[in-house]
């Protein structure tokens, strides 16, 4: 069930990774061959990070900060 408190969680994880974007964009100049971030992505990286149980295994890739980040990642 959807609730104001997923929504919220939800909504900050989503901050959270538009702010990760930023700071890799704005040192593009450090690796400009790699497009490491989320963008455009996050919302459903979000939602699939948060409906991961303990018990399911994920293969994440470099591009996956966002449901990193709902698994409980840290930036």
């Amino acid at each position: 069930m959807l609730t104001a408190n997923i929504l919220s969680d939800a909504y900050k994880l989503m901050v959270t990774a538009k702010a990760m974007c930023e700071t890799y964009e704005a040192n593009r100049q450090v690796c400009k061959y790699v497009h490491a971030s989320s963008r455009g992505h996050e919302a459903i990286q979000i939602a699939t990070g948060m409906h991961l149980l303990n018990c399911d295994w994920v293969s994440p890739y470099y591009r996956d900060d966002s449901m990193l980040l709902s698994l409980g990642f840290s930036p």
